[in-house]
């Protein structure tokens, strides 16, 4: 900045010593030529801030179009390396809460129940679809992954494998400088739950009103496989989806009981937490604490995942 600025400077000072005016003020008389001059210098300088004030403004508006894109929706964005905008991601608060079966009637894996603290953290507004991620196949030469015929687009990606999902947290991190990746078992059940503690975090009754699964269509629930992403109202945190339509990856390892390990991220299991339920599975899969593990190379038309995104 302090480079441009001398380098306007000099720029006026030599259009004022190389104008025409100034040697035209010479027949002039002392008193005459040195108002002129006075006046042509002020003029110079008038125009020097005026340069000044607007190479600032570009370099504000450069450094603007650099930060994520917020929206009054309560979502932002980051930018991508051609400027176009990543994945709308909502803002999780910091908080404690307790994770696991609360209600009863969930599976042993799903106990015991414990209290846990969370860092804020992004989560993906909604689960990653097919146009997001066929963007990162071409750019990266990946195969794209089928849609089995149910459609492209705003739908969440399926046959996607955990090592595939990484893979795109890393092509994102690379392409805005903010670190993505998957959500630990406690980010994703956190930012699910949104400050409930019933079954489903809009009560404790299943109802097609508010979630795609049983592979069938009944009420608001008008897809027999996948749903385009937010046709279902967004939980109290404004995350979409998060039960039903596709099984959603983690990077936490799975154990047959809590033992903090929902808390971690790893790099390599044998067995990966997926949470979410999906169109085929059943209401009872869909539960808030609910628990499925898969080997990390597994693809198939159930499963996908969102994104976390660190401060």
């Amino acid at each position: 900045m302090k480079n441009k600025r001398q380098f306007i400077l000099a720029a006026t000072l030599l259009a004022l010593f190389s104008s025409p005016l100034l040697y035209a003020f010479e027949d002039c008389g002392t008193s005459v030529t040195e108002c002129k001059l006075r006046q042509t210098i002020k003029a110079l300088q008038e125009q020097n801030q005026k340069l000044v004030r607007q190479l600032e403004q570009m370099e504000k508006t450069a450094e603007t179009a650099a930060l994520p894109q917020e929206s009054t929706s309560g979502f932002f964005q980051d930018r991508l390396k051609d400027g176009s905008l990543g994945p709308k991601m909502v803002w999780i608060p910091a908080g404690t809460f307790r994770m696991g079966d609360i209600q009863g009637g969930g599976g042993s894996s799903e106990k015991p129940v414990h209290r846990v603290s969370v860092s804020r953290f992004a989560m993906g507004m909604y689960e990653v679809t097919f146009a997001e991620y066929d963007k990162f196949a071409q750019a990266t030469g990946r195969t794209k992954p089928s849609d089995s015929g149910w459609g492209r687009g705003n739908r969440p990606v399926i046959y996607v494998s955990w090592h595939d999902a990484n893979a795109y947290a890393q092509w994102l991190t690379q392409q805005t400088g903010k670190k993505y990746r998957l959500p630990t078992e406690a980010e994703w059940e956190y930012a699910a739950r949104a400050g409930t503690t019933t079954k489903y975090w809009w009560g404790n009754t299943a109802s097609h009103e508010y979630a795609n699964y049983g592979n069938t269509k009944e009420g608001k629930d008008r897809w027999e496989y996948t749903a385009p992403v937010g046709s279902f109202e967004p939980n109290p945190f404004g995350i979409y989806d998060t039960a039903g339509n596709v099984w959603e990856w983690t990077c936490s390892p799975n154990t047959n009981r809590y033992d903090g390990q929902e808390q971690r991220c790893v790099n390599s299991a044998s067995h990966f937490v997926l949470r979410g339920g999906s169109w085929f599975y059943v209401a009872w899969r869909l539960r808030s604490a609910n628990r499925l593990w898969w080997r990390p190379a597994g693809r198939y038309g159930g499963g996908g995942f969102r994104l976390a995104r660190l401060p």
